[in-house]
Parts: C-alpha cells; sequence; structure tokens
C-alpha cells in the first residue's frame, strides 16, 4: 500500500457529504447518520473497528469479515448465470462472464458494508465493470420503490503533491435525458494529513493524464434505467428507515461483536498472564565464563526471576487456575447472539458441539440461515440483472454489437435453501405410497425427460424398487435441481 492509501484510510469516512453538496450545488440522498454507520462498518469489515485500541494486540476475532465471508460463500456456491439467445446476448455474456467470476468477492463487500455498486463503462470493444464501494457512493435520487436513480461517485488519483478526486454524476435531466457530469477537485497531501473534509479546488479534468479525455458532461438519450447498479443488502435499514442505502449483515450486532472482542482479549489475556512461572536462585543453575547463571535452552520464558537467594535451594512457583471455561461459555453464549442478530444458523460462529437445542429449534435456526442465504441471492441476481440492463444500454449507445434479444438465466445451489437429502427420502417414501410415479422420481432426480425416464425403467423390469429409483448410488444432479452432469 502506497503512502496516499494509507493517508486515504487514514481519513477515510471524514469526508462529509455536505462539502460534496456544497461542491456540485446538488442534494444528496444520504445522511450524516447513514454516513458515520457506513464509514463504522467498513472499519469492523477491515478489521479495524474503533475498539481496537481498548483490546490486547491482535486479539479481534475478525467476527465482521469472517460473517460476511460465510454469507456470501453460501449465497454464491455453484451458482451459474448466463446471457443467451442471439449474437447480442453471446457478447453482453462475454463481458458479463468476468462479473459472474467475481460474484462471491463482490457479494463478501456488499455484505460487509451493506451494498456496492457495479458500473460498466466502455473501453475500445469492450465493456468493464467497475466496482464503487459503499463510501465512494452517494445517491442523489430515487424512486417510490427505493430504487436508485441517481448518484454521484467518487475517484481518486494522486500525484507527489496533491489528490485529486473526480466526481462522476450520473442522473436524469428534467425532459427525461439521462446524464453524466464529472468535475475534478485538487487538494494537497499535507491538508490531508491534518483530516481536512475539504475536496479542494477545482481543476480540469485534463489535469490528471488518465481522466483527459473524459468528458465533462454528456447526454445519452432517454435510457430507461441508471448506468449503474447498486447491490443492496436484503435488511430493513434500521439506522435511518427513509434511506435507500443498505445495511451490513451485522449491522444489528455491532455493541455484541465488540463485546466478543473484549472477551476474547480477557481470554489471551488470562493464557499470558495465567503461565506458569519460576522464581529461583540463582545458585541452582551453572555459570558460564562469566558468571551467569544458564537456563536450560528452550526454558528461558519459563523462569520470570533468578536472584541470588539466601536460601541455596529456594524454588516460588506461580501457578494459578486458569478462569478459560467460564471465559469460553461466555465468548460461546455471545457467539449465538450474534449468530442470531445475523441472522446465522447457530453452530457458524459459536462451537457446535455447545448448541443443545430441540429439532423444533434446530430447524428453525437453519430456516432462519436459509432465509438470509435466499433473500440476499435475490438481491443478488436483482443487481446483476440491472448490470445486465445497463450494458445493453451501452452496447446500443455505442453499437458494439447487433441488436437482438437476451434471455438472464440463474441456478443456485438448492442445497443451501432445502434439505436435499431429506427432500429425495421423501419422495421415495411418496413413490412407495403412489403418490409419485417412478418416471417422476427419475425425472426430478436424475436430470432426465419424461421419455428417458419411462425407457429406463421399461428396460429394468428385474430390478427392485431400490435398484430403480437409485438409492445405494448418487443419482446426477442429486441436488434435485433437475440438472444433468455435464
Amino acid at each position: 500500500m502506497n503512502i496516499f492509501e494509507r493517508i486515504r484510510k487514514a481519513v477515510g469516512g471524514l469526508f462529509s457529504s455536505t462539502k460534496l453538496e456544497s461542491a456540485l450545488d446538488i442534494k444528496l440522498a444520504v445522511s450524516s447518520k447513514m454516513e458515520n454507520a457506513i464509514s463504522l462498518w467498513t472499519r469492523m469489515f477491515q478489521d479495524n473497528p474503533p475498539w481496537a485500541s481498548d483490546v490486547t494486540e491482535d486479539a479481534t476475532l475478525c467476527l465482521p469479515n469472517s460473517i460476511a465471508s460465510e454469507v456470501a460463500r453460501l449465497v454464491t456456491v455453484e451458482m451459474v448465470s448466463k446471457v443467451t439467445g442471439s449474437p447480442r446476448a453471446d457478447y453482453i455474456n462475454s463481458q458479463y462472464k468476468s462479473v459472474i467470476e467475481k460474484a462471491r468477492i463482490y457479494t463478501e463487500f456488499a455484505c460487509g458494508m451493506g451494498g456496492i455498486v457495479l458500473k460498466p463503462y466502455i473501453s475500445g470493444e469492450k465493456i468493464p465493470v467497475a466496482v464503487v464501494y459503499a463510501e465512494d457512493f452517494y445517491p442523489t435520487t430515487f424512486d417510490s420503490d427505493g430504487d436508485i436513480t441517481g448518484a454521484c461517485f467518487l475517484d481518486y488519483a494522486y500525484d507527489d503533491r496533491y489528490r485529486y478526486t473526480r466526481v462522476e454524476e450520473h442522473g436524469y435531466e428534467d425532459n427525461g435525458m439521462y446524464f453524466i457530469r464529472n468535475k475534478c477537485f485538487r487538494q494537497p497531501i499535507i491538508d490531508l494529513s491534518t483530516g481536512s473534509e475539504n475536496l479542494g479546488q477545482e481543476v480540469p479534468l485534463a489535469s490528471v493524464p488518465e481522466w483527459a479525455e473524459v468528458a465533462e458532461y454528456i447526454t445519452l438519450g432517454h435510457i430507461e434505467k441508471p448506468l449503474f447498479s447498486y447491490f443492496k443488502m436484503p435488511f430493513a435499514n434500521n439506522v435511518e428507515p427513509k434511506s435507500p442505502l443498505g445495511v451490513s449483515v451485522f449491522a444489528r450486532a455491532v455493541k455484541l461483536i465488540k463485546k466478543a472482542d473484549k472477551l476474547w482479549s480477557e481470554i489471551m489475556w488470562e493464557y499470558e498472564g495465567g503461565e506458569l512461572a519460576i522464581n529461583v536462585s540463582s545458585n541452582l543453575f551453572a555459570r558460564d565464563l562469566s558468571g551467569m547463571p544458564i537456563v536450560p535452552e528452550g526454558r528461558e520464558r519459563l523462569f520470570k526471576n533468578i536472584f541470588d537467594f539466601d536460601d541455596e535451594n529456594f524454588v516460588n512457583t506461580f501457578n494459578p487456575a486458569f478462569r478459560d471455561s467460564s471465559l469460553f461459555n461466555g465468548l460461546n453464549r455471545t457467539l449465538q447472539r450474534i449468530e442470531f442478530q445475523c441472522g446465522l444458523a447457530y453452530g457458524t460462529l459459536s462451537d457446535p458441539a455447545n448448541v443443545e437445542r430441540t429439532a423444533t429449534e434446530i430447524n428453525a435456526s437453519r430456516q432462519r440461515s436459509y432465509s438470509t442465504i435466499h433473500d440476499t441471492q435475490n438481491s443478488l441476481e436483482k443487481a446483476l440483472r440491472n448490470l445486465i440492463t445497463a450494458m445493453d444500454a451501452l452496447t446500443t449507445l455505442y453499437g458494439l454489437a447487433p441488436e437482438g434479444k437476451y434471455e438472464v438465466t440463474f441456478a443456485w445451489d438448492d442445497s443451501i435453501i432445502v434439505d436435499a437429502e431429506a427432500e429425495r427420502i421423501r419422495d421415495r417414501e411418496e413413490v412407495s405410497q403412489g403418490l409419485m410415479l417412478p418416471w417422476e422420481y427419475r425425472v426430478k432426480w436424475y436430470g432426465e425427460d419424461e421419455a428417458t425416464a419411462k425407457a429406463k425403467l421399461d428396460e429394468q423390469p428385474e430390478m427392485d424398487e431400490n435398484e430403480i429409483l437409485g438409492f445405494g448410488s448418487e443419482p446426477k444432479g442429486g441436488d434435485g435441481s433437475g440438472q444433468k452432469e455435464e
């Protein structure tokens, strides 16, 4: 990380939306309260919470990052999405493919910060997608459904003396025309070290070589949806209910996460402060040529104090009883409360061996996690569909592919939402009871079409029911998705 990035991280979250409003003469749809919340979630996600100085060094549990990572993993595991249907669709899919490859990373950032923006742009004959993180995104307008229709995005560049901030504003003019406005501001690096919130002096875009070709103001016609997509976490915004911005997956557990870090710090101190220590007379050791006691190699840490005592055989052992069991129990209870607040099943963060609950409570716990993952998948799918719409609009505006229809498909790993094995056993019972036909079972669990399934059954009249239904061996497409294994 270079010096400029370190400075930016040091003052991150200090930039006030009111400064941006003043510089651009616009009104932003974000309050200082929401800004502070996003800044807090970002610091926690980066394992730099405000209480880091209150705990033993390196004693945070990295819970925010772990929670975001686990939710992102469950959301995107075996996720498949394609754009098909025409040569135009093939072109869009070729650009979209790189987004799907990074879907888990994007989801993790959104989980940690409450949301991110996916913003496509033109680069030659390609449409790359830039990611704008929560602290660099300021909505300006949104519709009655809470969907953001206008926003400002911040980008940065540095030289030896200045930080340059490019503010890119997207929105609609009164006549419905879509516009993009760019402005550039310059601030001395020395001012950043003092925590100054100002954008600095406005300068031409050409002041920064990589922005020299960027237009100050363009209109792109009547575009139905914005040329960016906001991936918003599917939780109610309890920080600012009227805000169109999302909240972090761990937003409701901030106080509990702080408590867990402090408990973990106490546990680390318990082990360090309770280490076995021996105070001993120096006469019990051999001495080196300089007359200093020779401590056994590898045992230097054990002997805390070596003195000349009147008693030549003096040995005093410090060996206190550890309180680790009670501390770990308290930590585990706290982790379970964090799991509940974050919509995760018990045992995700806490010790699974200590989850003693009835079958009904276990199912409720799992269902809570399933709902969190399912809702986040829906939010991700919506964001990706909006991204494809923006990419399609850019394809038309710049003539990158011939006109043509396209279809977007998504396939998720249903085993995250549904207990596939339990469903398979239930289907087997329904076949036995005559509620499901054997060929229907094979269509569902083998991915066969009706004709193939019936033919398979006709070809194997001597097989018993277990063999016909494939028990004892794993069928292709055995997740209940009805998809054949490639």
